[in-house]
């Protein structure tokens, strides 16, 4: 069996991108498939991705280049607000935080609240329809509870506006032709930059 070629950083796929549009730029299936999830699209061609390549391919087109330092710089302010380390995305780190900090209960304006109620909207996924068409967040109502909950009501709508990649299931009826991918060149943004220009240029040398 060939040994897979590996991709160990986001800067080793960018130089490799003039390479692969010449070589399957045609193929619709995997164009297709490359705008879904280019991560699983290598991945079925042979290329073995690191972890570090993946979570770098990832965040490029989730946030392209200075959208992540928008979300590390929210990141701050939600440690800083909780007074120590929090993980925005950790269910746990979140439970932990409040059950803490709130107790059982609280008062909510002038009424008492179960913390369990409020753990249980940030444990569960934000309808991204009802924060980006509707702008309206289920923790809205909470909002008042603690300094918290504003800055993570900010952090969701944010995480809500970003293109996710397609899980597998959903690549393998994309590639399959059976429903489109719904993003475009645009959003995939793995484009050459000039120091992968300049890298390509050294090894035609």
């Amino acid at each position: 069996m060939a040994k897979k070629e590996s991709i160990k950083s986001l800067k080793e796929l960018q130089v490799m991108m003039p390479e692969l549009v010449k070589k399957y730029g045609n193929d619709q299936k995997i164009v297709l498939g490359a705008l879904a999830n280019p991560i699983l699209a290598l991945e079925e061609l042979g290329y073995s991705i690191s972890a570090k390549a993946k979570t770098e391919i990832e965040e490029r087109i989730k946030y392209g280049p200075e959208g992540k330092k928008e979300f590390e710089k929210i990141e701050k302010k939600i440690q800083k607000t909780a007074g120590k380390s929090i993980d925005p995305n950790s269910n746990k780190d979140l439970s932990k935080y409040f059950e803490k900090k709130l107790g059982d209960e609280f008062k909510l304006n002038k009424k008492k609240v179960k913390t369990a109620d409020l753990i249980r909207l940030i444990n569960k996924p934000p309808d991204k329809r009802a924060i980006l068409i509707k702008n309206r967040d289920p923790l809205e109502k909470y909002k008042k509870a603690d300094d918290l909950i504003p800055l993570l009501i900010e952090y969701r709508e944010m995480k809500a506006s970003v293109p996710e990649l397609a899980p597998k299931p959903l690549y393998k009826k994309i590639t399959a032709g059976k429903m489109k991918s719904g993003i475009s060149f645009s959003k995939m943004k793995i484009k050459m930059n000039k120091s992968s220009k300049a890298a390509t240029r050294k090894t035609k040398k």
